[in-house]
């Protein structure tokens, strides 16, 4: 195994929306919203899961990523629920072509 890579917890792009994602979200909008079909795009902050597990088992990392956020805290996989239960239902009939950030505040920054 190499030496250990450090992350990068003020990188400037970090949290920001995924560009390739808002332009698939607008270009699949564009294509299908006259049919009656949405296309949005949830944007998630730091959650630990798996696939970062290497940077979440850095505490300073993590506690870094926690304090970027306006709420203070990293992401929890049921954060997304709700937003994602939003998209799905009626209430969103007229969100279309959308990049939402669940990040608790960190692409504020």
């Amino acid at each position: 195994m190499g030496p250990r890579r450090r992350f990068r917890t003020d990188a400037p792009a970090a949290g920001r929306p995924c560009r390739w994602g808002e332009a698939l979200a607008r270009s699949q909008a564009e294509a299908w919203s006259a049919q009656g079909v949405t296309s949005n795009v949830l944007v998630p902050g730091f959650v630990r899961t798996p696939l970062n597990e290497r940077l979440g088992s850095d505490p300073a990392a993590v506690s870094a990523l926690a304090a970027r956020t306006l709420v203070g805290r990293n992401g929890l996989a049921s954060d997304f629920a709700a937003a994602a239960v939003f998209l799905a239902g009626p209430g969103s009939a007229y969100v279309t072509g959308q990049s939402i950030a669940v990040d608790g505040g960190f692409s504020v920054h």
